[in-house]
């Protein structure tokens, strides 16, 4: 038998008459998987394949993309043509939608494909999905601070070790909630443990405290640095706290210009009581 270098060459020996048709059985292939059914397909490599009835009809074409089904949490859904299974499995990783699930902290969904004709050709895998990150206060991004009142370590506030890991909690400034991070989460379904979860937490007590106390702070050192007699426009945390002082009947008032997540009363109070000590000094 000759040496033939590809389907092209093999065709055009059988169209010479290099085979008997009781040979036509032992034809060589080039590479590429085995068709699961070869019925009518007399040679093969990895893109195409040589078929036909009889010599004189024999040709060759692409082969045909293979058909996988694609699955999420053990429920097939679509069926999609791919070259292989990790392309497939691609897509159905990008098919996942965080919009279908409740996630109040991360969660990892299963995802898997499954060639319609070859119950072998398999893949899966899991994605992590993140719960969405709230919003802060209106025109702020939350700033993720570390205070003593987390607990935890003296050197490193707000973190506590975990397995092979930590779990890491935050505060955000502005709003008060909580992202807490640990780095040694575990996913349940399968057990496999070493992975990275995010979950965030309201505001309570302890936060909008601690928040005020920032807030006041920053207030008392903020106004200190401002003149003038009618008007003292103090910017806190991206916000304006606006102190009227009325020369007729010697009193003050104040508003706040923006949305704070605590006591805006108190807020304004603390911002007119450093107005008004200020201005007793510039009296004396």
């Amino acid at each position: 038998m000759k040496n033939y270098k590809n389907l092209k060459a093999l065709l055009e020996g059988l169209k010479a008459g290099d085979f008997q048709d009781q040979e036509l059985t032992d034809l060589p292939t080039f590479g590429g998987k085995e068709p699961t059914d070869t019925t009518g397909i007399w040679s093969w490599d990895a893109d195409q394949l040589l078929v036909g009835d009889e010599i004189e009809t024999m040709t060759i074409i692409p082969r045909p993309m293979p058909r996988y089904v694609l699955l999420e949490e053990g429920c097939d859904y679509v069926t999609v043509e791919a070259p292989d299974a990790d392309t497939a499995l691609r897509e159905a990783r990008d098919n996942v939608d965080a919009d279908n699930y409740d996630i109040p902290q991360t969660i990892w969904v299963s995802i898997a494909v499954r060639n319609v004709d070859d119950p072998d050709d398999t893949a899966e895998s899991r994605v992590r999905l993140d719960p969405e990150e709230p919003k802060c206060v209106s025109g702020l991004d939350h700033d993720w601070c570390s205070p003593e009142f987390l607990g935890g370590c003296c050197e490193n506030p707000g973190v506590f070790g975990h397995g092979g890991g930590a779990v890491i909690h935050r505060v955000c400034k502005h709003c008060g909630i909580y992202r807490v991070t640990d780095t040694w989460a575990q996913d349940r379904e399968t057990g496999e443990e070493g992975l990275r979860s995010v979950e965030y937490k309201h505001a309570d007590d302890d936060s909008r405290e601690w928040i005020e106390e920032q807030l006041v702070g920053e207030v008392e050192d903020a106004i200190p640095q401002l003149g003038g007699d009618i008007r003292w426009p103090v910017e806190v945390n991206g916000h304006t706290v606006l102190v009227d002082f009325n020369h007729d009947d010697k009193t003050y008032s104040g508003f706040i210009r923006g949305s704070f997540p605590l006591s805006e009363e108190k807020i304004i109070q603390v911002a007119i009581d450093a107005v008004k000590a200020l201005q007793e000094e510039e009296d004396e």
